[in-house]
C-alpha cells in the first residue's frame, strides 16, 4: 500500500494500516477470515469513487488521453484484495497449478524471461 495515496471519503488512510499494523493486526486477521467463512463482502469496501482529473498543458480537453483517472476505494477492501490475491498466488506456485510457460505478475518471472523462452522454441 502507498501510504499516502488516496482514497474514499470517511474511510481509514492507508498510512494508519501502515503505520499502526502491528495493533491493526489481531483485529483485521478475524475479520478478513470472517468474511471468506460468511461470504460476505460489504458493498461499501466494492464501491468505489473515479474522479477524472484534466492533465495540464495538454491543447484539447475533449482528447481522452488529456484526462486522467483517479479511482477511490476504501482501504480495507484494498488491504483485503492485496491480502487474497497475494494468498492465491502463493498456492498456485506451492501447488503447480499455473503452466511453465505462463509468466505474467509471477514472483522470479520476467519479460526477459518469456522472451528467452521464445527465442528457444
Amino acid at each position: 500500500m502507498k501510504p499516502y495515496k488516496a482514497s474514499k471519503k470517511d474511510t481509514i488512510p492507508n498510512s494508519v494500516f501502515i503505520h499502526a499494523r502491528e495493533d491493526l493486526i489481531p483485529h483485521l486477521g478475524p475479520l478478513f477470515r470472517a468474511t471468506n467463512t460468511l461470504e460476505y463482502y460489504p458493498q461499501e469496501w466494492a464501491s468505489m469513487e473515479i474522479l477524472i482529473m484534466k492533465k495540464p498543458r495538454k491543447p484539447d480537453y475533449m482528447a481522452p488521453s488529456a484526462l486522467r483517472p483517479i479511482v477511490l476505494s476504501d482501504g480495507m477492501a484494498s488491504l483485503l484484495n492485496s491480502y487474497q490475491t497475494e494468498e492465491i498466488a502463493t498456492m498456485c506456485e506451492t501447488h503447480n497449478i499455473l503452466p511453465a510457460n505462463h509468466f505474467s505478475a509471477r514472483p522470479g518471472r520476467t519479460t526477459t524471461d518469456s522472451i528467452h523462452m521464445l527465442i528457444k522454441k
